[in-house]
Order: structure tokens, then C-alpha cells, then sequence
């Protein structure tokens, strides 16, 4: 303690290849601390992102992986919130804290079909026989949710899921509530006169042609002269769909203690501030 602050050694993650084809190394970002096993000596939280996007910033991004460690630096688990998660200094924010007064921490925080658990070799590799995934709600496992989903967005899926959320517009719970325009000419301020005045014969709910024509004017026209940044033909690595959970983990082992629904669940796409 001479210099005022202790060294900890870390294990760095092994770089990653994404979807595009580049590769990115890892960099530490955020920690927090507490104590995992009651000793009175605190264990340290390291959230490793690799590419990590603002929620402007279009993109793939690295799995988010935090490491929980000693102070002699002994890597105790690694949970990877795998690839359903996007890394991000909005996405992940995490909760070390003894949530059950029993005198050792838990760590909480926001997972996705994908999260796990798993055990780290001393050459960093990640040893697959212990990794263990959250449960998921038997509700998704229903409905076909897997851990094996990949809900990243490609720029041919995201023009697709605009297309649906067109097409269920008159449905949309803010447009019965009154809270956006009934339609989405209205919405994108279209002109009742001029080159786009046509778009307003389109009655609801819209059909499948209708709606993608919709989608071209709002990608092609609307979107960029809202903001010169949003060339939205070429827009990848945001994650629109699928299931997310809040899951409090053991701080000394990683064994996952309970996954519930995350709330707030995703509602308004951007669309409700017209950008």
C-alpha cells in the first residue's frame, strides 16, 4: 500500500470474432466490490466489454462478461450474458449488495436466453463441462424461446421488423390509449399535398405491401431528415425482441438463485420521439 492502491491481477478475455467478420479485444470497464463469502475481505466485480455501443451507435458487440475475483487475483466464475445482451454503458448496469442478510453479497443484473455461468482455465480459457445457463420462464420455453436464439439485428431482419410493427400499428397500446397519432402518416407528418400526398389512400390495418412501402418512406425519407445519422439501410447488432430477465446470482459460486421477468419490458421502438 506505499503507492495508495493495490495491484489485482485479471484474466483477460480472449478476443472475439462478430457476426461482420471483424475482431475486437476485451477492455475492463465498470467494477464494483463486495463480499462473497463472508471472510471480511472484499471480492471485486469486472465487466468486460468488447466493441461496446451507445444506444446510438449502430453495431455488433462482444458478449458482456463479468468476472468476479479474489484480491490475489483467482478468477472465482465468469457469467457471460451472452449474445442477447448488447454491451453498452446503457445495457449493463449491476447490483453487488447482500440482498439477503445472511453476510455474503449476490450479484443482480438484467439476462436473456443465452446468459451463463461458467468456470475459467488459467489460460483464460472458458471450460465448457461447467457452464451453466439461467432458467428460463416455462412461458418462453412454450413459446419456443431457446438458449440458442440469436435476437441481433441484421439490416434486412430490422426493415422486417418494421414491416410488423406497421402492419400492428392500429393495435399498438399508445395509439388505443391516444397517445400517437391513429396513423402512421400522421405520425411522420406526411403532407396531405406533394410527391408523398399518395401515401395517405393506405387504409388500417395495413397489408404486407402497404406496410413495407410505409417502411421504405420511414427509412428512405423520414428517418434521415431527422438526423443525417440514421442511414438505417445499413443498421445492425440492436436487439428488438426476445425475452429479458432479471437474475440474482450467488457472489461466491455464480450458481444462478432466481430469473424473474425484467420490467420495464420494451414498449415504444423509438417511434414515441419521433427520431
Amino acid at each position: 500500500m506505499a503507492n495508495g492502491y493495490i495491484e489485482v491481477p485479471m484474466l483477460k478475455p480472449k478476443d472475439v470474432e462478430l457476426p461482420d467478420g471483424k475482431k475486437y479485444a476485451y477492455s475492463a470497464g465498470d467494477m464494483s466490490v463486495g463480499d462473497v463469502d463472508g471472510d471480511g475481505v472484499y471480492e471485486y466485480f469486472v465487466k468486460w466489454e468488447a466493441n461496446p455501443q451507445d444506444v446510438i451507435g449502430k453495431g455488433f458487440t462482444g458478449n458482456v462478461l463479468i468476472d468476479c475475483y479474489k484480491l490475489d487475483g483467482t478468477l472465482l466464475y465468469r457469467i457471460d450474458l451472452g449474445k442477447n445482451i448488447r454491451s453498452g454503458a446503457h445495457y449493463t448496469q449491476f447490483l453487488v449488495y447482500d440482498f439477503d442478510g445472511d453476510g455474503k453479497c449476490e450479484i443482480i443484473l438484467k439476462t436473456a436466453p443465452g446468459t451463463n455461468t461458467v468456470k475459467v482455465g488459467t489460460d483464460g480459457t472458458e471450460i465448457e463441462s461447467t457452464r451453466q445457463y439461467i432458467t428460463m420462464l416455462q412461458e418462453d420455453i412454450d413459446a419456443g424461446y431457446s438458449h440458442d436464439d440469436d435476437y441481433r439485428s441484421t439490416s434486412q431482419s430490422y426493415y422486417e421488423y418494421l414491416v410488423e410493427v406497421f402492419k400492428g400499428w392500429h393495435n399498438h397500446p399508445e395509439v388505443l390509449n391516444g397517445n400517437w397519432p391513429s396513423t402512421l402518416q400522421e405520425c411522420f407528418a406526411i403532407p396531405r399535398e406533394g410527391p408523398y400526398a399518395y401515401l395517405y389512400q393506405y387504409t388500417y390495418p395495413l397489408s404486407d405491401e402497404n406496410a413495407r412501402k410505409l417502411v421504405d418512406y420511414f427509412i428512405d425519407v423520414y428517418a434521415p431528415s431527422r438526423s443525417s445519422r440514421n442511414d438505417l439501410r445499413d443498421f445492425n447488432g440492436y436487439i428488438f425482441t426476445g425475452p429479458e430477465y432479471l437474475t440474482i446470482f450467488d457472489g461466491e459460486t455464480g450458481a444462478e438463485l432466481e430469473t424473474i421477468r425484467y420490467k420495464p419490458e420494451r414498449e415504444d421502438d423509438g417511434l414515441m420521439w419521433g427520431d
